[in-house]
């Protein structure tokens, strides 16, 4: 039994100088030798031309009769939301013009004579 202990250990040991070995090296291959800066810029330029015509070759293009529609649709919200934003607009100049007219009259030898006869001023 004493024999049996030695041989675990023993393998355990093999075991973990063989996992120590492989993750040395994984760190090896894992960081690539870089070399010239020319080469490896002239590969990256090439592969991304390839890429990117790749990405072109992906493309769906629409039609003309599509095109023309949604530039339809997208004029008609913009003349929309346009209509909404300045009858907005219209509407808060009218309100600020009456808030300075009501101001005005409240500044009035007549407005505080009245506010007088209300009791406001005690």
């Amino acid at each position: 039994m004493f024999m049996a202990k030695k041989d675990d250990s023993a393998v355990d040991k093999a075991a973990q100088k063989v996992a120590n070995a492989e993750k040395k090296a994984k760190i090896k291959q894992s960081k690539p030798k870089k070399g010239n800066i020319f080469p490896r810029m002239g590969k990256a330029i090439k592969k991304f031309w390839k890429d990117f015509r790749g990405e072109l070759k992906k493309i769906i293009w629409p039609d003309s009769r599509s095109i023309a529609k949604n530039t339809g649709i997208v004029l008609l919200m913009v003349l929309v939301f346009g209509i909404v934003i300045y009858a907005i607009d219209q509407g808060l100049a009218l309100g600020v013009s009456q808030l300075f007219k009501l101001a005005g009259k409240i500044n009035s030898p007549e407005a505080a004579a009245m506010l007088q006869a209300m009791n406001f001023f005690v």
